[in-house]
């Protein structure tokens, strides 16, 4: 049976190269961090005048292009020691780091994957934290499986109630639009295909929908997990979603111990 002290250091390391991935990317962005980009904090920094004025003062000094993109060096560093040797410092740290970011960028860069990087990062600090303890680990894990099981439902959700989704309209859309960078074969494959369009909609909802039976057995567990590595990977090479591979592929573990405990 799989040990509350391994989950969470499977976790760990999962974490570690999504914030690795994450650190990188926002690494190879920093001319976009120039005070007069359209992303520059001379430009960001109006939106936090109502916060006091020392936080303001804080976020003047560490939000620097120079300092900022030293801050991502320093996750890169954390999230290799996290890789390596999954221990409540770097996982800590890494978390505060994130949290900042997302002040930088008023709220989240990248959406739902920033926000399930905070929901990893946290309880897995207080799990190793305590890992001794009768019951915080297994707490932390069940907390990051519940959210992530409900992050597929409430997804599914969304789709079901809007019947543009399950005609396969909206994903076509979805494929077609220029920010994703979707392959052109891909869309206008699904697009002059209804019936293949309609499939994978219906697919993608009902796997969202029924994901949190994953919970109920390892059976049920290795299949939706199976299923949601397949699904993450592809929307990582249709929609260039590759963060979301790897943050989700880190709840993997907490679900798995969830599901044989």
């Amino acid at each position: 049976m799989m040990t509350e002290v391994f989950a969470l250091e499977c976790t760990a390391r999962l974490a570690g190269v999504a914030l690795a991935l994450q650190a990188v990317e926002m690494l190879q962005l920093r001319g976009r961090l120039r005070p007069d980009a359209p992303f520059g904090w001379k430009r960001v920094r109006s939106d936090f005048a109502g916060f006091p004025s020392p936080i303001r003062a804080g976020f003047d000094l560490v939000f620097q292009e120079n300092i900022f993109s030293g801050l991502l060096g320093l996750q890169l560093t954390l999230a290799v020691m996290l890789i390596g040797f999954p221990h409540p410092v770097p996982a800590g740290l890494l978390f505060t780091l994130a949290l900042l970011g997302s002040f930088r960028w008023r709220g989240a860069f990248n959406g739902a994957a920033d926000a399930m990087t905070l929901v990893v990062l946290g309880p897995l600090t207080l799990g190793l934290l305590r890992p001794e303890h009768p019951w915080l680990p297994r707490a932390c894990l069940w907390y990051v499986a519940v959210q992530s099981v409900l992050s597929y439902l409430v997804a599914g959700i969304a789709k079901a109630r809007h019947r543009e989704w399950w005609s396969g309209r909206t994903l076509v859309a979805f494929l077609s639009l220029p920010d994703y960078g979707a392959p052109a074969v891909l869309a206008r494959g699904v697009r002059d295909r209804p019936a293949v369009a309609r499939a994978l909609a219906t697919m993608t909802g009902a796997f969202e929908v029924l994901f949190p039976l994953a919970l109920i057995g390892p059976a049920s567990a290795l299949a939706f997990m199976v299923a949601g590595v397949m699904f993450h990977l592809a929307n990582a090479a249709a929609l260039g979603l590759n963060r979301f591979f790897w943050i989700w592929l880190a709840t993997y573990p907490a679900i798995w111990y969830c599901a044989r405990s």
